[in-house]
């Protein structure tokens, strides 16, 4: 058998130029295998962005369809105006606190009529025993209303979430005004219904929470009527 001849006239062993292309060969089917692992990675890595931009476009779409339901509601998510669902809200809670004043000022007045009948009724005596009666069962009755109009607001229990209502509506933009807040367990973006006699009548979505009040935006209206004050709400399912 004849060598090949090499530079410089040396030749090499036909056995050597064996075993160096055997390792060529098997180097070649290494980087091979390394090339196919890296196209499997790349071709994950396409898949994970691909699903990412899908991901991203979806939630993208959600946020520019709630901006377009709030917006629809008179509400702007990203310039908010301060005279707005706020300023509704707050003034819910001005009316109230103005109510309770007015509740105070009348359980105070009923206090002094009271203490007046009384003595009256000491100072006088009646024939009529049947009218003295009413005028004493006025008077407990009185009392038991006194205690509960002047019982401070840090002794009231919060009110069981079952037990919410609506206490304003303000059709205008769609907004409930609910006699539950954060005491109750109510927290913003809470999806509830409005019932009437157990029948729905609007879904709503809480916005807004207070202690003790809270307000909620209507989505959607099954035909049952317009929301009332009175109405009972539930929370639902997303």
């Amino acid at each position: 058998v004849l060598s090949c001849p090499l530079k410089g006239g040396a030749q090499e062993d036909p056995q050597t130029l064996a075993i160096e292309a055997e390792e060529t060969r098997t180097a070649l089917d290494l980087a091979m295998k390394e090339l196919g692992e890296t196209n499997k990675k790349l071709g994950a890595l396409r898949e994970s962005l691909a699903e990412s931009n899908r991901v991203t476009d979806e939630v993208r779409s959600q946020y520019e369809e709630l901006l377009l339901r709030m917006a629809s509601f008179g509400v702007d998510l990203v310039k908010p105006d301060p005279k707005s669902l706020e300023q509704r809200l707050l003034q819910a809670v001005r009316d109230r606190d103005k109510a309770e004043t007015e509740k105070q000022e009348l359980a105070h007045q009923l206090a002094g009529l009271s203490e007046a009948v009384v003595g009256y009724l000491q100072t006088t005596v009646s024939s009529d025993a049947n009218a003295q009666a009413r005028v004493q069962n006025a008077l407990v009755s009185a009392d038991a209303a006194l205690g509960q109009a002047t019982r401070p607001a840090t002794e009231v229990m919060a009110r069981p979430l079952q037990e919410g209502q609506v206490v304003s509506v303000d059709a205008e933009i769609g907004l409930v005004v609910l006699n539950v807040g954060r005491e109750s367990g109510v927290r913003i973006g809470m999806p509830i219904s409005v019932k009437r006699q157990g029948e729905a009548v609007v879904t709503a979505l809480v916005v807004d929470v207070r202690d003790s009040i809270s307000g909620a935006l209507i989505e959607s209206s099954t035909g049952a009527g317009d929301v009332k004050v009175g109405d009972r709400i539930e929370p639902r399912a997303l």
